[in-house]
């Protein structure tokens, strides 16, 4: 695909108006667009997918009404997202020191583990293991 420039918009946010989202859909015989998503809130976010997962756009948006976005360039996205990742791979690293069976692991194995840790939350009384379940 063609490369875009780091500068070129990653993202839209809306501050007011309408948009709407179409996707070609091609069968045996034609081509046709359909409307997959409207967007109306104020701080709806447009393009982030295709941003986040390096992707082609998965749809083309359209002002439905007069619209007054804001755009987020790429690499400030790009900025935002790694520093968002090494705050949380610190905050996660500090709560792996402090648990004492990965002490004895240095910065980069915790650092490969705290890569892999999923926050769960469970509701009062809800069952986090089970006696007996196997230890997977």
């Amino acid at each position: 695909g063609e490369q875009l420039a780091e500068t070129a918009p990653g993202l839209f946010i809306l501050e007011s108006g309408e948009l709407q989202a179409f996707k070609k859909v091609h069968d045996d015989t034609s081509s046709s667009c359909r409307l997959v998503k409207e967007y109306r809130s104020k701080g709806a976010i447009v393009g982030e997918l295709a941003l986040l997962h390096g992707a082609p756009r998965a749809a083309t948006v359209v002002a439905a009404t007069e619209s007054y976005l804001w755009s987020i360039d790429r690499s400030s996205v790009a900025a935002a997202r790694r520093q968002s990742i090494e705050a949380r791979r610190n905050l996660y690293d500090k709560l792996l020191q402090n648990a004492e069976i990965f002490a004895p692991l240095g910065k980069a194995e915790r650092a490969q583990l705290a890569d892999n840790l999923r926050p769960s939350r469970y509701a009062k009384d809800k069952a986090i293991i089970k006696q007996g379940d196997e230890g997977a």
